[in-house]
């Protein structure tokens, strides 16, 4: 029986996109630490000569702004190309959930400010564990989960929901499924380096703007994260794997 990583982060609904979106790869252990590791490592060493530095899509600008035009356009092209490369030609899976943050709370009561302030966040998470170990399940595998630390208080809100899930279920799993194939949730910083977590930065932006229908970036991964959506077995990534709802 394998195990796996599920690597998380989220983009907030902001002044260019209207979708609150959560989403990230998924990885068998030892292939995350034997091929995907070392693979992004080379990389780095590659593009930037060393491999200290975190990769973070809306901080590439500053990341590269030692270098002159022309240098920091090939640079740029090269990040996203290794990601790409990462993504396409590692046996990783894909996942992103959008969430219209307005028709949300157009369409449902809201309920007490407290659990407001974190809705998108535990409506995403469940969506998101109920595909993952749907996976797991039908692979015979458990997994844990690494998402991004934003504070103590709102990692500590999230594993509330993440313990909830596991000990409740979802619409579509049992508890007893949820509980067996679902391990521990950690909440690695940025600055420790986590690989998972930065291909996972990289999901984000072009889910957003597939879900608001918008045209995709240059150097976009759209196509390649699409490819890589968890299927369910059954060719259909637009549910387990890309998922939109309201």
């Amino acid at each position: 029986m394998a195990n796996y990583f599920l690597f998380l982060d989220e983009l907030k609904a902001n002044d260019i996109y209207t979708n609150f979106c959560m989403g990230g790869i998924f990885v068998e252990e030892q292939h995350y630490r034997k091929t995907v590791v070392p693979k992004m490592n080379a990389h780095k060493n590659s593009i930037l000569g060393n491999t200290g530095k975190v990769l973070h899509e809306n901080e590439l600008y500053d990341l590269l702004s030692k270098y002159k035009d022309n240098k920091k356009i090939q640079k740029e092209k090269a990040i996203y190309d290794a990601i790409r490369d990462i993504i396409i030609n590692c046996d990783v899976y894909t996942m992103c959930v959008g969430i219209t943050k307005d028709s949300l709370n157009s369409h449902y009561p809201s309920g007490s400010t407290e659990y407001n302030k974190y809705r998108l966040y535990n409506v995403a998470l469940q969506i998101i564990m109920e595909n993952y170990v749907h996976f797991l399940d039908e692979n015979n595998s458990y997994g844990c989960v690494f998402y991004e630390s934003r504070n103590i208080q709102a990692d500590y809100e999230l594993q509330k929901q993440y313990e909830l899930i596991k000990e409740h279920g979802t619409l579509y799993l049992s508890p007893e499924i949820m509980g067996k194939r679902l391990m521990s949730i950690s909440f690695p910083l940025k600055i420790d380096n986590n690989t998972g977590l930065q291909i996972a930065d990289f999901i984000l932006n072009p889910m957003a703007r597939k879900f608001d229908n918008m045209e995709q970036r240059e150097n976009s991964l759209h196509n390649a994260i699409i490819t890589k959506a968890y299927d369910g077995g059954i060719s259909e990534n637009m549910r387990y794997g890309i998922k939109k709802i309201l």
